[in-house]
């Protein structure tokens, strides 16, 4: 880990992102797309590559970025397709980033409150936490609820609903970091993740 040295991990809470910070979500997410981007009729604009430059996004801005620009404004059929499959195949592709169940484990153990903060919509999130079993690790969880809400926005409501004292947000993307910095929560940047490594500048830590 590096990082300010004056970071403090005594906060209580803990707010943990889902895509590319708990789970290991990209192979899941491109066999949904494929899929249900086929039962549409639609291409996907990403076709042959890898769709991570679109996982951390609201969900209006990751299904318009899936689809060729023709095609962007049936975003949410290919939403609704997509939100069929997911829990379908939730339950079988679902993988957690090796070490996540120790690592929650562990900062329960010590007394840390903890907490999902996601842009991912409420059936994806409990389909995946359901599917890995760590929703009891976590006091509270919240989503996006509407795909267009800012991630800033909702974790600031898990701050104040929860009454968090000093807190601190771990993701992989420029939108958790930006998000902690709104906040005045510490942020963590996971170097594992699906954000490239522009985006974790200015973290107060990165772990790999």
């Amino acid at each position: 880990m590096r990082g300010n040295s004056q970071l403090s991990f005594g906060a209580p809470c803990v707010a943990f992102d889902l895509d590319g910070t708990l789970l290991r979500s990209e192979p899941l997410v491109r066999q949904v797309l494929a899929d249900a981007a086929e039962d549409q009729g639609l291409e996907l604009g990403f076709e042959g590559e890898s769709p991570v430059h679109l996982l951390g996004m609201t969900s209006e801005d990751f299904y318009r970025g899936a689809l060729r620009p023709e095609d962007s404004d049936r975003w949410e059929d290919l939403r609704l397709a997509a939100r069929d499959r997911y829990a379908v195949y939730m339950e079988s592709r679902a993988e957690l980033y090796e070490g996540v169940e120790g690592t929650l484990t562990a900062l329960r153990t010590r007394g840390y409150r903890l907490l999902v903060c996601t842009n991912a919509g409420e059936r994806y999130v409990r389909a995946a936490l359901d599917a890995t079993g760590i929703s009891d690790r976590f006091e509270r969880i919240w989503w996006n609820p509407d795909g267009l809400t800012p991630k800033s926005t909702v974790l600031g409501r898990a701050v104040r609903e929860t009454g968090c004292g000093p807190s601190i947000m771990v993701g992989d993307r420029l939108m958790d970091m930006d998000a902690a910095r709104a906040v005045g929560a510490r942020a963590i940047g996971a170097r594992y993740g699906y954000g490239l490594e522009h985006e974790l500048e200015g973290a107060d830590a990165i772990i790999d």
